[in-house]
């Protein structure tokens, strides 16, 4: 005989699951360099693996993602230019190269040195975004090299355990939270660094020596899976930088995030290389406000107003937009996502 339903049992066993991902820190040691490397399929609906860079200077964004979709035998590209006035960009599923996981639709990537050089490649045409798409395109020629200036950051486990629990603290705890929680795979990690090289734009030649954020993430990727959710990358003047992530799910709300000083000079006594995030509120559609440390203290205020965007729907699943944003001595991308399917009536996890 079944036993009968018990709603204090399955909080516990929610809690219990929840806890094993939240809690579960990496120690102090470098990842291993194989975290570099694609990981195989695990069978999965909507696997796909993901490495994205995100270079942002005084009037230029650049986004760069190439992603694995071994379901499907295809790769997905996306590329970004953003000026102000002025888009160019490329959405693409390109033929999976056998062999070859990190070249596709025209772009190329390669890791020199594990957690510490990456270089980054294209050459082709992007299509005109703004200030209105169009068929026509533009040659496109860039050679850059990402270098790291701080370890990986792991969202989940190395976010603020404070506002980790808050937000827990707050989820709707059914059925529903229990089943996304244990089809939750996606792992990964993001590392801010430098952006050197050169960009073509037709016959304009622009030097890119930027700030750089990069994203390496596998796993299940429902691009629907949440209401809405962003990601916004800031380097201010100072040379520090600021990273974010919100995802707000029927169920739970998820965050976190870093801001990192520059540490070019090393002469003063060392800081923390990150420090967590512990307040995000969003009012508007350009406004962050921003805390690191102990609560209602070392606040950060961020107004940011974007100077450019690219917008489109992928798998007809979530809409996306990507945005050159500025803000008081700072520059930044901030990638808007939001579902655009029904959810069902009594259900609070994606179908």
């Amino acid at each position: 005989m079944s036993q009968p339903f018990s709603s204090a049992r399955l909080r516990g066993e929610v809690k219990s699951v929840i806890a094993r991902w939240a809690l579960r820190r990496r120690s102090e040691a470098a990842l291993p360099s194989e975290d570099e490397a694609t990981h195989p399929w695990n069978g999965r609906r909507r696997f796909e693996e993901d490495y994205t860079f995100a270079c942002v200077q005084p009037e230029l964004g650049l986004v760069v993602r190439l992603a694995r979709l071994p379901g499907r035998a295809v790769q997905r590209v996306w590329i970004w230019v953003l000026r102000p006035g002025d888009v160019v960009g490329l959405e693409a599923i390109a033929p999976a190269h056998e062999g070859e996981p990190w070249r596709g639709g025209g772009l190329e990537i390669d890791c020199l040195t594990p957690f510490r050089a990456w270089s980054v490649r294209y050459a082709g045409t992007l299509t005109r975004y703004a200030p209105t798409r169009d068929n026509g395109g533009r040659s496109v020629a860039a050679e850059l090299q990402f270098t790291a200036e701080r370890p990986p950051f792991c969202p989940g486990t190395d976010d603020d355990p404070s506002l980790l629990a808050r937000r827990l603290s707050e989820a709707t705890w059914d059925r529903a939270l229990l089943r996304g929680v244990r089809r939750a795979q996606t792992r990964g990690y993001v590392q801010t660094g430098r952006m050197e090289g050169t960009l073509r734009l037709g016959d304009t030649l622009v030097p890119v020596r930027g700030a750089c954020w990069r994203q390496h993430r596998w796993g299940v990727l429902d691009w629907g899976g949440s209401d809405a959710a962003f990601q916004c990358f800031v380097a201010h003047a100072s040379g520090a930088v600021t990273w974010v992530h919100h995802a707000a799910f029927p169920f739970v709300t998820l965050e976190g995030g870093f801001h990192a000083p520059n540490l070019a000079s090393m002469r003063s006594p060392p800081e923390p290389v990150h420090r967590p995030l512990v307040a995000i509120a969003r009012s508007g559609a350009r406004h962050l406000s921003l805390g690191y440390g102990a609560p209602m203290r070392d606040a950060i205020e961020l107004e940011l107003a974007s100077r450019a965007s690219a917008e489109f729907v992928v798998d007809g699943r979530g809409a996306l937009a990507v945005h050159l944003v500025e803000g008081s001595d700072a520059w930044g991308i901030w990638a808007d996502q939001r579902r655009v399917l029904a959810r069902p009536e009594r259900s609070g996890e994606a179908r």
